[in-house]
């Protein structure tokens, strides 16, 4: 194991998010849930907003939706943090972890239901 994963995996082991994020990670599940409800039901709703279209793949539409939430989060929650900030950046990633851990799976597996693949010539 080289140094760099070495690293990483002390910081996956250590790293736990703040009291803060602890305290609202109902409001980021809420805002992760209601940004995704979003696109499911402009699809539902308007049968001409096509994801498949849209996004490029699973992963584009999760980050579009983790980067959503996040945005929301900042300005609800964390506004008397700068941006700029390594506090803002811990708690950042601590968010991004969170829903990659919780969320990631069930996004892309949903795109992945509703977009058929292309299918090659």
């Amino acid at each position: 194991m080289n140094l760099q994963e070495t690293i990483r995996r002390i910081l996956r082991e250590e790293r736990k998010p703040s009291n803060f994020l602890r305290r609202r990670l109902e409001m980021l599940d809420y805002e992760v849930e209601s940004n995704f409800y979003e696109i499911e039901h402009r699809i539902e709703t308007y049968r001409g907003i096509d994801i498949c279209i849209i996004y490029k793949n699973g992963v584009s539409l999760f980050e579009t939706i983790m980067e959503n939430s996040i945005s929301a989060m900042y300005y609800n929650h964390y506004s008397n943090i700068d941006d700029n900030s390594n506090e803002w950046g811990h708690e950042y990633l601590d968010m991004v972890n969170y829903i990659r851990n919780k969320y990631q799976d069930k996004i892309i597996k949903y795109y992945e239901d509703n977009c058929p693949s292309p299918k090659l010539k």
